[in-house]
């Protein structure tokens, strides 16, 4: 398939392509993300892990008093395995302008956007307590570093991301493209936490 010529219009065919891409992409980027905690669990000796749909319940602590250094690893190591696959994206990407690659490279780094959300309401110290539940200021808070460091590590890999792989979509139609991506990224990620997650991975 073709994507960056300019004088061939889409057709709905390929519209629903993109939207079957997102669809199954978004799931996939979830499942990449905590299995990147549930990696770095059984990595640090954490006995009894399990993975879920959406997240990662930790197992036995390998020692009695459990550290904040490998909590702040594991809590590491979704962000880390996110932003390695999301530069696997890039890579496949220059090389094949596949759009797998190029709308799993969107989504990976799209929980960016809770990242950045939960960065301005610390600012304004809003006291919400599922802001405490994201990874990077989980991480700051482990690993006593500046908020703004892991935040701006993500905003900015969000930001390099959307600008490189949306450049990749055709341009004559770009608008529709990408209303599919999000059209089917809502419902794949609706889908897979409200029926096929739970049921595959409770």
């Amino acid at each position: 398939m073709i994507i960056n010529n300019k004088n061939i219009l889409i057709t709905k065919k390929s519209l629903l392509l993109w939207f079957l891409l997102a669809f199954f992409c978004a799931p996939t980027s979830i499942f990449i993300h905590e299995t990147g905690h549930y990696i770095g669990a059984k990595v640090l000796g954490y006995a009894n892990t399990e993975l879920h749909y959406a997240s990662v319940s930790r197992g036995n602590s390998p020692e009695k008093k459990e550290s904040k250094r490998k909590r702040g690893l594991i809590v590491a190591s979704g962000p880390f395995i996110t932003l390695i696959s999301t530069l696997l994206c890039f890579l496949f990407v220059i090389m094949t302008r596949n759009p797998f690659f190029i709308v799993l490279g969107i989504l990976l780094p799209l929980r960016s956007i809770a990242t950045l959300i939960a960065g301005i309401s610390l600012l304004f110290r809003v006291d919400a307590a599922t802001l405490q539940k994201n990874d990077e200021v989980k991480l700051a808070g482990f690993l006593d570093i500046p908020l703004v460091i892991p935040i701006g590590i993500s905003v900015l890999l969000l930001i390099t991301t959307l600008m490189f792989m949306v450049s990749k979509i055709n341009k004559l139609n770009r608008k529709k493209i990408i209303l599919s991506i999000i059209v089917g990224t809502i419902l794949g990620s609706w889908v897979w936490l409200n029926f096929f997650g739970p049921q595959l991975l409770p």
